[in-house]
């Protein structure tokens, strides 16, 4: 996804799900494949949650742990605007139950 209104005239959203530990490589590999093609956009994620097996996932300490230490780490790795999905899917029959906020 492309944001246009940007100072940077441009941003690449990323959506994170994994394991916050590899978030510096995530962040590395999109800012080197963009400077490869002589592009330096902003980042930002408007989506940052974790996946598990299934949706209690999201109703424990561990999630709320692992969600605001991506939040923390996504700043620290110079991502410009960072949003916590929030919405979840207990109870909802989503297509993708095992990706909660």
């Amino acid at each position: 996804m492309v944001c246009t209104l940007w100072p940077r005239s441009w941003a690449i959203d990323f959506h994170f799900y994994e394991d916050s530990r590899a978030m510096p490589s995530v962040a590395d590999w999109i800012r080197l494949r963009t400077a490869e093609n002589g592009y330096s956009p902003g980042l930002v994620t408007n989506e940052l949650g974790q996946r598990g097996p299934d949706t209690a996932l999201g109703g424990n300490s561990k999630s709320a742990w692992e969600v605001f230490t991506k939040m923390i780490m996504a700043l620290a790795l110079g991502v410009e605007k960072v949003v916590w999905f929030s919405a979840d899917s207990i109870g909802t029959g989503a297509p993708w139950p095992d990706k909660v906020g």
